[in-house]
C-alpha cells in the first residue's frame, strides 16, 4: 500500500496525473517523503517524476496534511509502522493469535495445558537422556553385571544392594545383603568391581572379598581375605585383581581364575609409597600414590616389570582412577579430574587436569570418553586428545550429588545421594526454558510464566 492512499482526499483538488502513475509497466514503486522546512511539524512536500527509460518508474504525493501512519511500499511487501514507538508492536499472549516470539498461544493465561501462560510450549522440555530411576539412599559404589546394578551402602556394617536392571526404564526394588555381623561386625568396603562370575570389595574387616553371582537376584558371600590389612581400592583385569594396600606400601596381585580361592602373585609397587589407588588395561598396572605415578607391565604376572614412573603430578591425592589402554583418567582431591598419557609406558606425563569438578567421588572410562559425576549431575568428556579434553555431554539436575557411576554397554547408571539414575550412552547437552512449567537445570523453580514476585522469579530462582 503507498503513501498515495493516505493523500487520496487532498489528490481530488489537483490534476489526476499528479496522483497516480497511469503506467501498467512500471515494475517499481518508490514514495520520497520530504519535510516542508516552512510547513508544520508532520506536514509534507513531494514531487512527481515520470517514467525513465529502463521501465521503472518514480511516484510521489503532494500533501500538507500530516499523517498518523507511514506505510512504505516495494514490490509486494508492506510493513507498517507506529511513529510514536521504537519498533514492531509486542505480542499479546492469551489473545489466541501466534505472534512475535511466542511459541503457542491458546488463548488463555493458564500454564499446564500445554501451553504456558508465557505462551511457551509445555510439550517441549529439556531432554538430557534421562532413562530411569529409582528412589533410594546413596550407594557409595556400584558395578553392573548380566542385567543387574549392585551397590554398597556404606553403613556399617555395610550392606550390598541388588537391583534388577534388566529393563532400564524400570528399575526393579532394591534388595539387600548383609555380610556375617557375627564375625565381621565393622565390615566397612571401600570399593566394589566385578569380574565374569563374581563380585570384588576392598576396604576393611575384611580387606578383600568375593561374592558370588551365580544366582544374580540372591548373591552369596564367597570367599573373604583379611581380616584388616588394607583400605585400598580395587582392579579387575580379566584373571587378576589387583588390591592397592596404603598401610603396607605396595599393590597386591591375585590370581582369580578360581575365584571362589584366590591365589597371591608377587606384589608391585616400589618401596616407601603409600599406594591409594590403581587403575589397569592391556596388561598395563597403574599405580597411584598421590603426585607419584608407576607403570607396571603384567603380561607375566609372575614376573611384573617396572616400566615407568611420574612424579609430580599436580594433586595431592585420589580417590578413583580409570583406565582405557593409553590414558588414565584420576579423580583428584581438591584438582578436579588428571588425565595422564601413557602411550610411552616408560615416559607417562600429565596432559592434562579438568577442572571446575575438584571434588570427584568417582570416575569411569570407556572408548575415548571419560564419565565424572559431579555436584548436579555428570558430565562426559572427549579424551580423543588427551591434552585438550572437551566436554561431549552433561547430565545435570537440580539438587542431585552425583556420587558412583558404573557403565553397562548401552547405558550409564549414575549413583547419587537420592538414588540411582539411569541415562543413555551418551548423556546429551541440554538448555534450559524458564516458563515452559518444566523444572530444568540450573532453574530452581518454573511456574509457567515469567512474572516476578509470585515465588518463582521471571528468571526461574526462588523468591
Amino acid at each position: 500500500m503507498s503513501l498515495a492512499r493516505y493523500a487520496l482526499l487532498p489528490c481530488i483538488a489537483l490534476t489526476l496525473g499528479g496522483c497516480f502513475n497511469p503506467d501498467p509497466a512500471a515494475e517499481a514503486t518508490e514514495t520520497d517523503t520530504d519535510v516542508d522546512p516552512g510547513s508544520s511539524s508532520g506536514a509534507s512536500a513531494t514531487t512527481t517524476d515520470t517514467p525513465s527509460t529502463s521501465g521503472s518508474s518514480t511516484t510521489a504525493t503532494s500533501t500538507t496534511e500530516p499523517t498518523d501512519t507511514v506505510t512504505t511500499t516495494v514490490g509486494e511487501s508492506s510493513t507498517s509502522l507506529d511513529p510514536d514507538s521504537t519498533g514492531p508492536v509486542a505480542a499479546e499472549c492469551g489473545n489466541g493469535t501466534l505472534e512475535g516470539a511466542e511459541e503457542c498461544d491458546d488463548g488463555d493465561l493458564e500454564a499446564g495445558d500445554g501451553c504456558s501462560s508465557a505462551c511457551i510450549d509445555e510439550t517441549v522440555a529439556c531432554d538430557p537422556g534421562l532413562v530411569g530411576a529409582l528412589a533410594g539412599s546413596e550407594l557409595e559404589r556400584i558395578a553392573f553385571r548380566s542385567g543387574y546394578l549392585y551397590g554398597l551402602r556404606t553403613l556399617v556394617p555395610s550392606r550390598l544392594v541388588t537391583i534388577d536392571a534388566s529393563d532400564p526404564t524400570d528399575l526393579a526394588g532394591a534388595n539387600e545383603l548383609s555380610i556375617d555381623e557375627d564375625n565381621y561386625p565393622n565390615w566397612n568396603p571401600g570399593d566394589l568391581v566385578a569380574s565374569q562370575t563374581h563380585l570384588w570389595t576392598g576396604g576393611r574387616n575384611p580387606e578383600l572379598m568375593s561374592i558370588d553371582l551365580a544366582s544374580p537376584d540372591a548373591p552369596a558371600f564367597d570367599f573373604f581375605a583379611g581380616p584388616n590389612d588394607s583400605d585400598g581400592p580395587v582392579e579387575v583385569m580379566g584373571d587378576l585383581l589387583l588390591q592397592a594396600r596404603s598401610v603396607s606400601e605396595r599393590i597386591n596381585v591375585w590370581d582369580i581364575s578360581n575365584p571362589s580361592n584366590p591365589s597371591m602373585l608377587p606384589p608391585i609397587g616400589n618401596p616407601s609409597q603409600v599406594f591409594r589407588d590403581v587403575a589397569a588395561a592391556d596388561d598395563m598396572v597403574i599405580a597411584l600414590a598421590g603426585s607419584h605415578v608407576e607403570i607396571w607391565d603384567v603380561s607375566t604376572p609372575a614376573v611384573p616389570a617396572f616400566v615407568g614412573e611420574l612424579d609430580g603430578a599436580p594433586w595431592t591425592g585420589s580417590v578413583r582412577s580409570a583406565a582405557n589402554g593409553d590414558t588414565v583418567a584420576v579423580a583428584t582431591t581438591g584438582a578436579g579430574v588428571g588425565i595422564i598419557d601413557y602411550a610411552i609406558p616408560s615416559a607417562p606425563t600429565v596432559a592434562a587436569t579438568i577442572g571446575g569438578e575438584n571434588f570427584p567421588r568417582d570416575v569411569a572410562i570407556r572408548g575415548e570418553y571419560v564419565y565424572v559425576p559431579v555436584t548436579n549431575g555428570l558430565r562426559v568428556y572427549d579424551i580423543s586428545n588427551p591434552r585438550d579434553p572437551a566436554l561431549a555431554g552433561s547430565y545435570l539436575e537440580v539438587e542431585v550429588y552425583g556420587v558412583s557411576i558404573a557403565l553397562s554397554d548401552e547405558h550409564v547408571f549414575l549413583g547419587t545421594e537420592g538414588g540411582i539414575r539411569v541415562l543413555g550412552d551418551m548423556p546429551g547437552f541440554c538448555d534450559a526454558r524458564c516458563g515452559n512449567n518444566t523444572v530444568e537445570y540450573p532453574e530452581a523453580c518454573d511456574d509457567g510464566n515469567l512474572d516476578d514476585g509470585d515465588g518463582c522469579s521471571a528468571s526461574c530462582e526462588n523468591e
